[in-house]
């Protein structure tokens, strides 16, 4: 699961890059909106979002989205840098 921020149509949301789409976790009222209170919510919120990817409600083409930046929330969780990328 490669965990993503990105905006939609003037939206922010988070989810799942699976090759070329993006699996909403937006489609799990249950799941955080934000990848800090995601990361924060730790292995049950993990366990729902692997639910989700292997069953998706809904994918958006990469193409029609902004890939956001998600340092801050990697960087208040105390996580490593390893070549310019978060790792938890």
């Amino acid at each position: 699961m490669k965990l993503i921020t990105y905006k939609s149509d003037d939206n922010e949301g988070i989810g799942s890059l699976e090759q070329d789409r993006i699996i909403r976790f937006g489609d799990d009222p249950s799941l955080p909106t934000d990848m800090l209170s995601f990361l924060e919510a730790g292995e049950s919120a993990a366990n729902k979002a692997v639910v989700l990817c292997k069953n998706p409600k809904s994918k958006i083409s990469l193409s029609d989205v902004c890939l956001l930046y998600t340092s801050d929330a990697a960087d208040d969780m105390q996580c490593v840098d390893l070549g310019g990328r978060r790792i938890i």
